[in-house]
């Protein structure tokens, strides 16, 4: 969002908008990084067979280049 807004501004900031580009990179990487990390351990755990089902289930979801998406769900707020 900052690195947008930066780019819409009615005169950008190439300094600005390079040290964004950079910090937008960075996170990347580390996201990447995790998300890779993550694949590592979930594959000392699961069986050979598990394993290749889970590939089997991602290829089959696309939208998302394969990729799966956790999120956490919490249970329903009291009282409303």
């Amino acid at each position: 969002m900052k690195l947008q807004s930066l780019l819409d501004a009615d005169v950008p900031n190439e300094g600005q908008v390079e040290t964004q580009v950079d910090q937008v990179l960075a996170a990347r990487g580390k996201l990447e990084r995790e998300y890779t990390l993550m694949n590592l351990d979930l594959r000392k755990v699961l069986a050979l067979d598990q394993w290749r089902q889970l590939k089997s289930i991602r290829g089959q979801s696309g939208g998302f280049g394969g990729k799966i998406f956790f999120r956490k769900v919490l249970p329903p707020a009291q009282g409303l």
